[in-house]
């Protein structure tokens, strides 16, 4: 069965040309109903965790085909466009641990959480997955929020710069946005080369035993996450 990577649906073809010829790239649906910058942002509409997949109710019919053969669930929660109100399927995990702002999580998905035995932290940052890079244990992060759940946590984790991402609309994204870890990998979606950080990012991977993947000569963008179906 062919892998697969979920990807904002504006830069599908970008994916395509970069990643096309090992993966299959999926395209995320439109939310008319959330901020355009962010309206097609795979991590704001669906919640991966292991490999059941919590997608939010006006798009669940389209996840439902679009992941056909995965265990896809209907959440309870429609988005709207202003923040916290648009961060009920924002998880970010980590081995066994989950962090999020629980507040406004959707009930669906920390009932999922809980059924897969996922200890919950409640952290400040709405965005908990858009604002991390995980990889094989480890986080990468600016946000002070998450940094201080994983030190408490005993997660491994890697502080680096805010900025150096693009994200229309706003001063800059954010570095979980900007990536994902798929099968193995840390992919990037433009040039972390290119990121104040980028010589510590690459250390922190080596450690982990992690190859990144990256798309040279393209601004580093956040795109919602890249997420890889069924498998990492």
């Amino acid at each position: 069965m062919r892998k697969k990577l979920l990807i904002d649906c504006r830069f599908a073809g970008v994916a395509e040309k970069k990643w096309g010829s090992k993966f299959e790239i999926i395209s995320s649906p439109k939310l008319n109903h959330l901020s355009e910058p962010v309206s097609c942002h795979p991590d704001l509409s669906l919640c991966k965790i292991g490999n059941t997949y919590i997608a939010e109710k006006t798009v669940y019919e389209y996840y439902k085909q679009k992941l056909s053969g995965s265990n896809v669930i209907c959440g309870e929660t429609v988005l709207d466009s202003h923040y916290p109100f648009d961060v009920a399927y924002n998880v970010l995990i980590s081995g066994k641990t989950a962090f999020a702002n629980f507040q406004y999580t959707d009930r669906v998905v920390k009932q999922e959480l809980k059924k897969q035995n996922l200890k919950l932290i409640n952290i400040n940052q709405g965005y908990a997955n858009c604002a991390a890079a995980e990889l094989a244990g480890g986080i990468i992060t600016a946000d002070p929020s998450l940094l201080d759940a994983c030190a408490k946590e005993h997660i491994d984790t890697l502080k680096i710069e805010p900025g150096d991402v693009v994200l229309s609309g706003y001063d800059y994204g954010f570095i979980g946005g900007a990536s994902g870890f798929a099968y193995g990998r840390l992919l990037f979606f433009g040039d972390i080369c290119k990121h104040k950080s980028f010589q510590n990012i690459k250390r922190f991977a080596e450690i982990k035993g992690v190859e990144l993947e990256y798309i040279k000569d393209f601004p580093l963008t956040d795109v919602g996450t890249i997420i890889g179906i069924d498998g990492k």
